[in-house]
């Protein structure tokens, strides 16, 4: 996906969350030590520019200006931290 400053993202199964920059891709890492933080299901943007990360069993999380907020997870209700889109 693409962020308000129009820089490239991608959510790896395995590599978790990257930037694209002029070297190439950049691990940005989720500031959980889990698995699941490495395994990206989907990305987006949202109208503000904000991104919203669905992982494999750590949840829903959102980057907006260089900050990570978990939104949802299991004992949230989210059915194993999962979320595919």
């Amino acid at each position: 996906c693409r962020d308000s400053n129009q820089q490239i993202w991608a959510g790896t199964y395995g590599g978790g969350l990257a930037r694209l920059s002029k070297e190439g891709f950049v691990p940005v890492p989720l500031p959980i030590e889990q698995p699941g933080a490495l395994r990206i299901n989907s990305l987006t943007t949202d109208h503000q520019g904000r991104i919203w990360i669905g992982t494999e069993g750590t949840g829903l999380w959102q980057y907006d200006r260089g900050k990570f907020k978990q939104l949802l997870q299991a004992k949230d209700g989210l059915p194993q931290g999962v979320v595919l889109h």
